[in-house]
């Protein structure tokens, strides 16, 4: 993990495939997810290997308030879009403390 300091409220924080991962809330191997789709945000479950490999090909990071607030701070751009991933609050909460 690591800052990208931008001077204002809201820093960039970049995670790694494995930190992301370990701070998604997983329910019977599938994510929440919302890909942004212009105007509006579409819901999906994805099953956890689709993420891995979305990971793997994304740059990812912590979201700002707004994502953060609705659950789902956890974000992946793979080069087309920003997909929000539903975050479990301790575990994030955890990793951003440095435990």
């Amino acid at each position: 993990m690591y800052k990208i300091l931008q001077g204002t409220e809201e820093d960039i924080i970049i995670l790694s495939v494995q930190e992301a991962l370990s701070c998604l809330k997983v329910q019977d191997d599938q994510v929440h997810c919302f890909l942004s789709g212009g105007p509006v945000l579409v819901g999906t479950d994805w099953d956890i290997k689709d993420v891995q490999d979305t990971f793997h090909k994304s740059v990812i990071q912590i979201g700002g308030k707004q994502c953060y607030e609705m659950g789902h701070g956890i974000v992946a751009f793979d080069g087309e879009r920003n997909n929000f991933f539903e975050h479990d609050e301790e575990k994030l909460m955890e990793l951003i403390r440095g435990g």
